[in-house]
């Protein structure tokens, strides 16, 4: 398997209370590469998250997270290797300041928190003030500033624009964006706003009934961009017809 293999998911079957609710999935993630998960509500997009993070049991499936396969897969044993998840309940301290909450996952000094504000200088402002009054784009910044602070190589973030006008997701999208550059970071984000995520993206995965309908570079996924919208509306006919470099829906997908 190739070094630069950040993420890899093979035939992943994974659920509640041994039901699956995603069925033989497959995903990769390379070093430094941005990549979309896409797909309606129900999908299965969260489930497959948590279950890379170790939230979930998989109940069947291949996984390496972060140059790992652990026999014994706990959140706190993977975060320590190097994942980060944000999730779409962003998990702050309400209570706690915005400086504060970052205080909890800076590793050294503060040098580290002031590094944050480089990307997110409306948090800079913000330092002192409370995080429950803060506003869900702000709110959504601290979550992923919080993040960064642990160093990852991995950073995971489900449901990045919930709650959020769409000029506040497209900010937000072009900052995750800059810091994977910047940093050399590996991320894998779950997006509503399908134009915007693949804007933003080297490639994409789309789920649709617990199954991968089709992935590929976000160049290639966008050309199916009418199909895609369509199963959002439950509607996947359309995206029977795979092009060159992505994988169509076969007659199983469409009826599972």
């Amino acid at each position: 398997m190739a070094t630069d293999v950040v993420l890899s998911v093979r035939n992943l079957n994974a659920g509640h209370g041994g039901l699956a609710v995603v069925r033989d999935v497959d995903l990769s993630v390379a070093r430094g590469q941005v990549v979309a998960l896409l797909g309606p509500n129900g999908a299965g997009k969260t489930t497959i998250l948590q279950t890379i993070a170790g939230l979930l049991p998989a109940i069947s499936g291949e996984m390496l997270v972060v140059g790992r396969s652990p026999s014994v897969r706990r959140p706190h044993i993977i975060a320590r290797h190097g994942l980060a998840y944000v999730p779409d309940s962003r998990c702050l301290f309400r209570s706690l300041s915005v400086r504060q909450n970052l205080a909890l996952a800076a590793r050294r000094s503060r040098s580290d928190i002031d590094s944050v504000f480089q990307y997110m200088p409306e948090l800079g402002r913000l330092a002192k003030r409370d995080a429950g009054l803060l506003s869900g784009g702000e709110q959504q910044m601290l979550a992923i500033g919080r993040a960064l602070l642990t160093r990852p190589t991995l950073l995971m973030i489900d449901e990045l624009s919930m709650g959020l006008a769409p000029v506040i997701v497209e900010r937000l999208l072009a900052m995750v964006r800059t810091v994977a550059d910047d940093l050399g970071l590996s991320v894998l984000f779950v997006e509503q706003h399908v134009r915007m995520a693949l804007g933003v993206a080297d490639s994409a995965y789309v789920i649709s009934h617990g199954r991968l309908i089709t992935h590929g570079s976000a160049v290639d996924v966008n050309d199916q961009i009418e199909a895609i919208e369509a199963s959002y509306l439950g509607d996947v006919s359309d995206a029977s017809t795979p092009n060159r470099r992505t994988r169509g829906l076969t007659s199983e997908e469409t009826t599972g």
